[in-house]
């Protein structure tokens, strides 16, 4: 593998990482967990007791969609701002969904 090849590889699994750690800390970890009550309180009073919005803060899919979302735009921005060039050559509007939702079901399927 070439320089630029093992730089992209590194990336991605770097990427696969903090999405599924933070996939975790949002709907699993103990730390979180009081975020976790007053969101769902606060949405009870507003949608109900079976809104969907409280299985969404509790489902490692869902959380982990957005922020593999958030992760990969942060990395495309990154990049951009702090190296030379793009990791990735494909132009962001191409590998950013693409790698996005690749790493939200590598997340969440480490999750459960």
């Amino acid at each position: 593998m070439t320089g630029a090849a093992t730089t992209a590889v590194l990336a991605v699994l770097i990427l696969f990482g903090v999405t599924a750690r933070l996939t975790r800390l949002v709907t699993e970890d103990e730390i979180a967990a009081p975020l976790r009550s007053a969101i769902g309180a606060r949405i009870i009073r507003a949608r109900g007791p079976r809104s969907m919005w409280i299985d969404w803060i509790r489902c490692p899919w869902c959380v982990g969609l957005w922020l593999a979302f958030a992760v990969t735009l942060g990395m495309w921005g990154a990049e951009r701002l702090l190296l030379d060039g793009p990791l990735l050559p494909l132009p962001g509007w191409l590998w950013v969904p693409g790698l996005a939702l690749t790493n939200n079901y590598l997340a969440a399927r480490w999750q459960t």
